[in-house]
């Protein structure tokens, strides 16, 4: 299943895509610009800008 998170560094975020890609799931995290990737370091991350 391909699954795309947003909020992917969020405290929740980061235990759902663990538990999803346990389960075989292909995961796209969206994630801004600037932040810390260190806890979903699988997956497929996709950077966005959000300006005003």
């Amino acid at each position: 299943m391909k699954i795309v998170i947003t909020g992917s560094t969020g405290f929740v975020a980061k235990s759902l895509i663990e538990n999803l890609l346990a389960n075989g799931s292909q995961v796209y995290a969206i994630i801004r610009q600037h932040s810390d990737t260190s806890g979903i370091a699988r997956g497929t991350h996709f950077y966005t800008d959000t300006g005003d």
